[in-house]
């Protein structure tokens, strides 16, 4: 539950869209950042089958009041066709974690998860710059970190891939 939302007719729309979707968190994070600035905003997740993607997509497109939505696993390489258009990081990546809808209705594809991975590591104080880095996880992880573990300027990037 969330104080101070107040969701009425012109409320705008976040989704996030997984296959499964219970272990979302960023609605809980975003809703209480959004209430406590007056935005007429809220995030929900989204249940989105992957054999149902395309088909919900394009439910998405003809929501008027939905701004945009995160992408969790497994639509993050699959989304990337969907797109409209799509950022250099979403291009070189091959992957997209969130989609916003462009003031021509159009659905514009970017991918955070590398930029947030080094925020993350240099809020505790661990800098990248002139490191190296070993990368251990799947193919399409190596390929977001080590995008922006360069960006960071880390000296060598080594990746490992790992099937758990």
């Amino acid at each position: 539950m969330v104080s101070g939302v107040n969701i009425r007719g012109t409320t705008k729309l976040i989704g996030i869209i997984g296959d499964p979707i219970v272990q979302a968190k960023s609605p809980a994070a975003v809703n209480p950042l959004f209430a406590a600035r007056g935005a007429d905003i809220v995030s929900v997740p989204l249940h989105v089958p992957a054999k149902d993607l395309a088909t919900i997509w394009t439910g998405l497109r003809a929501m008027p009041n939905l701004v945009g939505f995160g992408i969790t696993l497994p639509h993050k390489q699959t989304a990337i066709d969907l797109c409209d258009s799509l950022d250099p990081v979403a291009v070189r990546v091959g992957a997209v974690n969130f989609v916003r809808r462009e003031r021509d209705g159009s659905f514009r594809g970017y991918q955070f998860d590398g930029k947030g991975f080094v925020r993350g590591l240099q809020s505790k104080g661990i800098a990248i710059e002139g490191r190296d880095a070993l990368i251990v996880g799947a193919w399409w992880c190596l390929g977001r970190y080590s995008v922006c573990t360069r960006r960071g300027r880390c000296q060598q990037h080594h990746g490992v891939e790992s099937y758990l």
